[in-house]
C-alpha cells in the first residue's frame, strides 16, 4: 500500500538559486497531514485563510464560494489525514497558508495532477515552487507516477510561473476548458513531466549533502534517496532493453 510521509519539514537546500528552487526568508514550517484531535482546528484555520482572500481566488478557483463555513472544508481535512493520498497543508511560522497534492490521478498511465493554492500575503519567498517540487517528488517516488501534470488558466501568470521555474513542458492549451461561477471561461495550459525528465533533475529530493554533513539524517531523506537510485537503475536497464 502507498504510504505517503507525514510531514515534508522546510529546511532545505534548494535545488539551486539558477532554478529558483529556494524558499527566502527564513520561514519554518513545511508540508504536513492532518492528524486527529487537530481536524477542527486545521477545518478553522484553512476556511480563515480562503475566506481572507476571496477575491484574489475567486477568478481562478471555481470551488470558492462554496466553502460558507469550516464545516466545508471537514471532507478536504479527512483527505489531508490520508497517509495514501498526497495531499498537505503549508504551515510557516505557525500560520497555514495553504494547500499542495495531486487533484486528479489516472492509474491507467500513471498520470498524476497537482493542484494548489496559497495565501497571497506569503506570496514571492519561493513557498509554493518548494512545496510542488516536494509534491512532485512524492509522485515519482511514492506513488508511481510516469507523469505529472499541472494546468493552470491561461491568464493566471503566477501560477504559470510555478511549473515553468521547476522545468516543466507546456503540453498545449485547451480552449475555454474551464468555466467559472462568474461565466469567465478560461483557457487552460497544460503543463507536464515525465519520471525520466525528473530522474535526470531531481526537484524536491533533499539535498543530503548540503546540511551539516556531521549531522545523523533522517531515515525518511535516505529512503527517498534509495528510492531514487532504484528507480534510475529500473529506467536504465528499460532503455538498454
Amino acid at each position: 500500500m502507498i504510504e505517503y510521509p507525514e510531514v515534508v519539514g522546510l529546511i532545505d537546500s534548494g535545488w539551486n538559486e539558477e532554478h529558483g528552487y529556494c524558499v527566502r526568508g527564513g520561514f519554518k514550517g513545511g508540508m504536513y497531514k492532518a492528524r486527529e484531535p487537530n481536524s477542527q482546528m486545521i477545518a478553522n484555520e484553512l476556511y480563515g485563510a480562503i475566506n481572507a482572500n476571496r477575491d484574489f481566488f475567486r477568478p481562478w478557483l471555481p470551488w470558492v464560494d462554496s466553502i460558507k463555513s469550516p464545516a466545508d472544508e471537514m471532507p478536504i481535512v479527512e483527505s489531508l489525514a490520508d497517509r495514501t493520498t498526497c495531499k498537505y497543508y503549508l504551515r510557516l511560522n505557525g500560520w497555514l497558508t495553504g494547500m499542495v497534492g495531486v487533484v486528479r490521478e489516472d492509474k491507467k498511465t500513471g498520470t498524476m495532477e497537482i493542484g494548489y493554492w496559497h495565501d497571497p500575503r506569503y506570496n514571492g519567498y519561493g513557498v509554493m515552487i518548494w512545496a510542488v517540487g516536494k509534491a512532485e517528488m512524492l509522485c515519482f517516488l511514492y506513488g508511481g507516477a510516469k507523469k505529472v501534470e499541472i494546468r493552470c488558466a491561461t491568464e493566471n501568470k503566477a501560477a504559470r510561473r510555478i511549473p515553468e521555474r521547476l522545468g516543466y513542458r507546456q503540453e498545449g492549451i485547451l480552449p475555454a476548458a474551464k468555466k467559472m461561477p462568474s461565466g469567465v471561461v478560461h483557457d487552460i495550459v497544460v503543463y507536464s513531466k515525465t519520471l525520466s525528465n525528473w530522474l535526470e533533475r531531481p526537484t524536491g529530493l533533499q539535498n543530503v549533502n548540503w546540511y551539516w554533513k556531521d549531522l545523523p539524517w533522517p531515515k525518511t531523506y535516505i529512503d527517498q534517496w534509495e528510492k531514487y537510485y532504484k528507480l534510475k537503475k529500473e529506467m536504465a536497464k528499460g532503455k538498454q532493453k
